[in-house]
């Protein structure tokens, strides 16, 4: 029996915003508006010729094996009559020309070759950073051709909105092999879904567990994979495959097969899902997001925020939640592509909801879906999440310190009137915790007695307070204990330039019982 020759083919082209479809080849499938084919596809070539990215070549790997889809095609695709392939193309975009990457390529096959892996490795890193966009991997799927996507995320600050920055707490750095060079990138993976082996809520899961994947030693699960755990014990839709949808009970389901906790929050009340948002956020863990728009249901996964730091916070009784400056938030949604932002508005009246608005290019109008649920994926140990850290934040500690501040200012300390009191929270691992303490700003004594006398839970719940009359405080919680019996592990001072800012710490750490553990600069 004979066999055909089997090459690869990597060819470099000019990126032209208008004719990336065109160049990948991609024809709008039977049945579909030409017109309205691929609205994924033109929103990634819309993102990256975006003024903040601005990609200038391609790189086409014509022959590429992916683990997603090769998983897909063995569960589904392989007993379709049409003979899909089971390989895919991939897709590099670089933000300098063909020729240049090119040359860049082979020059750093020559490091390799006359210098070795270290002296390699450091050139390919500084390529990457300064051209290298991304990839993303282009399915034998006409209707649904976007595969796993990992792209550079936005610049932190966007031109011309000074008192605007961007946070994409959620990214992390992935490889790319390309002839024996390794390029690397900062993003999320994100991959459109095809309502055959996944469906939107499939896809998010897929995205939030990438990142949880940097906390634990989870295994790496393809859509397929989570699509038949979701299923397992109950089928909604009547099968598994073709898929119609999971519900919200599915989703808990897959998260827990796959070894992490979920935890789950209605978002009745918006101030309060806006808080969680910031928590979860802050502490990059990727939250799931279940919206609804009339009879639609949709789930995204949420990687980025955007802060708003010139706005004013809505204080009540003395204390300002810093979640409020959440203006808006940046999601991997499969129905248009990765890092859309959707701003955060509340509407309704008398008890409003929040809303996330959306209208990134291509969408011919705003499009608005309400915030229903939220899912966290936990340590499965995390028993104080964000919601409890958030109450406890609120009513024990930002409390404490408002009563000790109307105490000053009975005694006539003019400092005192200043306020409000505002309060953050977060949950870290504990060596990233430790690792956050040594920065400028923070005593290095503190930093210091804090790694060498306190023992640590596996995640610390951080709750951290700050006026103008009090250096920043800062309660570390053991997130291992629970809401009615929450043990706080210390309390610290970041510094004490403040006078106050002692014994406001003190009152707190008597208050919680911890006065041992009390961490002050100069003690």
């Amino acid at each position: 029996m004979s066999r055909e020759p089997f090459t690869q083919s990597i060819r470099a082209v000019d990126f032209v915003h208008e004719r990336f479809v065109e160049e990948l080849g991609i024809e709008a499938p039977p049945f579909v508006d030409p017109t309205k084919a691929h609205p994924q596809l033109k929103y990634l070539a819309a993102y990256v010729a975006s003024e903040s990215i601005r990609c200038k070549s391609l790189l086409i790997e014509e022959h590429y094996i992916d683990r997603d889809h090769m998983e897909d095609h063995s569960v589904f695709y392989s007993r379709n009559l049409y003979p899909y392939s089971n390989y895919c193309r991939r897709v590099h975009f670089f933000g300098v020309p063909k020729e240049e990457v090119e040359a860049r390529l082979a020059a750093l096959r020559e490091v390799q070759r006359t210098k070795g892996d270290e002296a390699c490795q450091k050139a390919s890193d500084a390529f990457s950073e300064e051209s290298y966009i991304g990839f993303t991997v282009i399915k034998p799927l006409e209707g649904t051709p976007v595969g796993r996507t990992v792209l550079r995320s936005y610049p932190q600050r966007s031109r011309g909105q000074p008192t605007y920055h961007r946070r994409f707490t959620c990214v992390q750095v992935y490889e790319a092999h390309l002839g024996g060079i390794t390029l690397s990138v900062r993003g999320l993976p994100f991959q459109q879904q095809d309502k055959a082996v996944a469906a939107c809520a499939t896809t998010a899961i897929w995205s939030a567990l990438h990142r949880t994947r940097k906390f634990e030693e989870i295994g790496t699960f393809t859509p397929a994979q989570i699509t038949a755990l979701a299923t397992r014990a109950s089928l909604e839709h009547g099968r598994a495959m073709p898929s119609e949808g999971l519900s919200i009970d599915q989703m808990c389901q897959a998260v827990q097969a796959i070894g992490v906790s979920p935890v789950l929050r209605k978002a009745s009340d918006p101030r309060e899902a806006r808080g969680l948002l910031y928590s979860s956020l802050k502490s990059g863990v990727a939250p799931i997001l279940i919206i609804a728009n009339g009879r639609d249901f949709h789930a995204v996964t949420a990687v980025g925020m955007g802060i708003r730091e010139d706005h004013e916070i809505e204080v009540d009784g003395g204390i300002g939640d810093r979640s409020a400056r959440l203006e808006a938030i940046y999601v991997h949604d499969d129905r248009l592509g990765p890092y859309v932002r959707g701003d955060l508005v509340v509407l309704g009246v008398p008890e409003g909801r929040l809303f996330l608005r959306m209208k990134p290019e291509k969408l011919q109008k705003e499009q608005r879906w309400s915030l229903t649920h939220l899912l966290f994926p936990m340590h499965a140990k995390v028993r104080v999440t964000f919601g409890e850290l958030r109450n406890a934040a609120r009513r024990w500690v930002a409390t404490r310190v408002e009563s000790y501040r109307q105490e000053l200012e009975g005694r006539g300390v003019k400092e005192a009137k200043h306020g409000p009191i505002e309060f953050e929270t977060w949950i870290e691992r504990a060596h990233s915790y430790h690792r956050w303490l040594l920065r400028p700003g923070v005593a290095s004594d503190v930093s210091e007695r804090l790694a060498k006398e306190i023992s640590f839970s596996r995640y610390v719940g951080v709750i951290r307070v700050e006026a103008p009359f009090i250096d920043p405080i800062q309660v570390l919680i053991d997130t291992t204990s629970t809401e009615r019996n929450i043990f706080a592990i210390a309390v610290l001072a970041e510094a004490t330039t403040k006078p106050a800012t002692k014994h406001a710490a003190n009152y707190i750490a008597q208050f919680l019982d911890c006065s041992e553990r009390l961490l002050l600069p100069g003690d």
